[in-house]
């Protein structure tokens, strides 16, 4: 099929603008690699196909390689990373299958430290999932690869995200633990498990802090790691080791939508007095434990939350975000 000019034209554009800047300008290499991407996703010509998503991937690690605070060259990278395990798929040429697996889910662990419950990576992990889990041959092709070489942390990672999309979180735990035993020091592998182990039914806090704790090293940019090991402090009432993690983590500069978004929802009830409002918040004190938890005065669609008063008794769930346990579903109780 030939490509439209618009296209085309497009493409010069944006080149010439490329070589005007000395390949400096963000937007310009983004704007680029995307097109270079739907230029591969547009012809049914195999080898422009495979030209432009190389092409695609080296912008991308261009713009990796200036550490720009954004998950976009990540997302269009893995993309094109997904795109060409497709075509190995579909062409049934395996032997490369086991090398763009673990260099996807590479990408895949260090955006989802970046940039935990972006949108753009979710997605590409659904996509890499949904992929591998509808090419039959695919699974079975990792499964052997694991089978000859349980040491290797993506393969491991890769696999056992495909148990669990499968609901076999006992089987999706196994493969980290065989890894974890030739590999102790992983700490994308150990921030895995940890996150497994806090979705058991019984949830040992011990055990899920263990993993986590080797999932990030004090003072690194491994946040989220260091978020889900705060939260598992706090419910294992180690608070003031918990606060003291969370003091650090409210001053990191990340994007604040990810700062402030409460995630880790305790399903359990909770129930407390009002003990402090001011004009948009206010403050809990939590019943048996007497520590203090923050709300908003406004739920997550932005409504507010009716008429609060000081030493009303309410119920709510308990959250996180990235400075601490945070109420979430506050209910005024009633009599």
């Amino acid at each position: 099929t030939a490509l439209g000019g618009n296209s085309k034209r497009a493409e010069e554009l944006l080149k010439k603008a490329n070589e005007l800047t000395k390949s400096s300008d963000i937007l310009i290499l983004h704007s680029l690699s995307e097109l270079k991407y739907n230029l591969a996703d547009k012809t049914e010509n195999m080898l422009q196909k495979r030209k432009y998503l190389q092409e695609t991937e080296d912008i991308c690690k261009t713009l990796l390689s200036k550490k720009v605070y954004t998950a976009h060259p990540y997302h269009t990278i893995i993309k094109s990373k997904l795109a060409i395990l497709k075509i190995y798929l579909d062409e049934q040429e395996l032997a490369p299958i086991e090398r763009i697996s673990k260099e996807i889910e590479k990408y895949i662990s260090i955006a989802t430290q970046a940039f935990p419950e972006e949108t753009f990576i979710l997605e590409a992990n659904a996509n890499f999932n949904s992929l591998m889990n509808n090419v039959p041959k695919a699974k079975e092709l990792l499964e052997e690869a694991f089978h000859q070489n349980n040491r290797s942390p993506y393969l491991a990672s890769r696999l056992s995200s495909m148990y669990e999309n499968e609901g076999f979180l006992d089987k999706a735990i196994d493969v980290l633990k065989q890894t974890l035993g030739a590999q102790p020091a992983d700490k994308d592998l150990n921030y895995k498990m940890g996150v497994l182990l806090s979705k058991e039914e019984n949830e040992n806090l011990d055990d899920v802090l263990f993993y986590l704790r080797r999932s990030f090293t004090k003072g690194d940019n491994r946040h989220h790691a260091q978020f889900w090991y705060a939260r598992a402090l706090y419910l294992n009432n180690q608070i003031p080791e918990a606060l003291s993690l969370f003091s650090e983590l409210k001053n990191i500069n990340i994007d604040p939508k990810i700062k402030y978004h409460p995630r880790g929802v305790i399903e359990k009830e909770c129930t407390g007095t009002i003990y402090r409002l001011s004009l948009n918040s206010g403050i809990i004190r939590r019943d048996i434990y007497g520590d203090d938890i923050f709300f908003f005065k406004r739920n997550e669609k932005g409504e507010p939350l009716g008429e609060l008063k000081r030493n009303d008794m309410i119920s709510y769930n308990l959250a996180f975000n990235y400075c601490g346990p945070i109420a979430v579903n506050i209910r005024i109780e009633q009599g």
